[in-house]
């Protein structure tokens, strides 16, 4: 299985695509599957989670920001009300998939091989950053949409 587990949407600070689109581009990428992970909300996994299908499944998923780092929810049903209700989260900037990047990244294994390794704390991460380019079109991206909002 082919996933990528950290892209944002419109709903998020830093994405612009719409879900449906994630899921048109991630399927024409040969991709299995894909967790949308919104800073701060889950709208946007809920809304791909329209387009799933026997052979391409979508993971609904939160990225937080925490005044001690990110954290990443998966397989999430609803907001994370504690968070909201306390504001403890900032809204920071990620290096989460830009257009071009979607399916660059993955893992190949088997679901129960994960939940195993999660269940037994085995767990190791490795990816890689986006490029500068993507990192200063974030800037960008967030000072265009300031603009466009408070003109």
């Amino acid at each position: 299985m082919k996933y990528d587990l950290h892209i944002h949407s419109k709903y998020s600070s830093d994405g612009i695509l719409d879900p449906e689109k994630i899921v048109k581009i991630a399927i024409e990428r040969g991709l299995n599957g894909i967790a949308i992970t919104d800073h701060n909300t889950i709208k946007g996994g809920i809304k791909a989670k329209k387009y799933e299908t026997e052979d391409f499944k979508v993971v609904v998923g939160s990225e937080i920001m925490t005044e001690r780092g990110e954290i990443t929810g998966l397989f999430l049903s609803e907001e994370i009300e504690f968070r909201t209700k306390h504001n403890l989260t900032i809204v920071g900037g990620s290096d989460a998939h830009f257009l071009n990047e979607i399916g660059e990244g993955g893992i190949t294994t088997e679901a129960e091989d994960i939940r195993e390794a999660i269940m037994k704390n085995d767990v190791k991460v490795f990816g890689k950053r986006s490029s500068l380019v993507n990192h200063v079109g974030t800037k960008v991206l967030k000072l265009w949409r300031k603009t466009v909002r408070f003109g």
